[in-house]
This record gives structure tokens, C-alpha cells and sequence, in this order.
């Protein structure tokens, strides 16, 4: 049990981890969070969605990312997120209203 519980804790700070990298990129270094990589036409809404890591989309949406772009295969990144079966992440791209400002 002790093993098992340390191998959680250390997935946990990794993610943790993660989630303050991603918050100092957008928030102090200022990265676009649209753009894209060359090989399948992914930003970082992608990468969650397909993850299904629904804090980091709720913090993209924050800084402004377009959920209706569609990859190089056509795909958004709500047909990718039901496709890996992340029905969080899901609920979250099909009820986000973008900001009017």
C-alpha cells in the first residue's frame, strides 16, 4: 500500500506540476494559447481535451481559446474528447460561452 500511495502523490505533484507550468506560460510569459503544432494542427485545447484534463481547458478558456478550430483532420477538440471518452471534459467544451469582451 505504501508504494501505491507514493506512486499516487508523485502522479499528483507532476500534475500539479503541470497545471503551474501551464498557468505561468499563459499568465506571465504570455504564450498564445492557439498556436498550433505542425504535425496535427493541435494547441493546447487539444492536448487537454484529449488528456481529459478539465482544469487546464477551463484555464485555456480563460485566456481566450477558440473551441470551434478544427485540427489538420478536421476534428475539434470536442469530437476529440468524446472520442477518448472524456466526458468531463466534454460537458465543459459543449456549455463554455466565450466572453463578449
Amino acid at each position: 500500500m505504501l508504494i501505491s500511495l507514493t506512486v499516487e502523490v508523485e502522479l499528483h505533484l507532476c500534475w500539479v506540476q503541470v497545471q503551474n507550468l501551464l498557468n505561468e506560460l499563459l499568465n506571465y510569459s504570455h504564450a498564445n494559447p492557439e498556436k498550433r503544432d505542425l504535425k496535427r494542427g493541435w494547441n493546447a485545447l487539444f492536448y487537454a481535451a484529449y488528456s481529459g484534463d478539465a482544469p487546464s481547458v477551463k484555464l485555456l478558456f480563460d485566456h481566450g481559446v477558440d473551441k470551434k478550430l478544427k485540427d489538420s483532420n478536421g476534428m475539434t477538440a470536442i469530437s476529440l474528447a468524446q472520442e477518448m471518452g472524456n466526458g468531463d471534459v466534454v460537458s465543459l467544451l459543449e456549455t463554455h460561452q466565450p466572453s463578449l469582451s
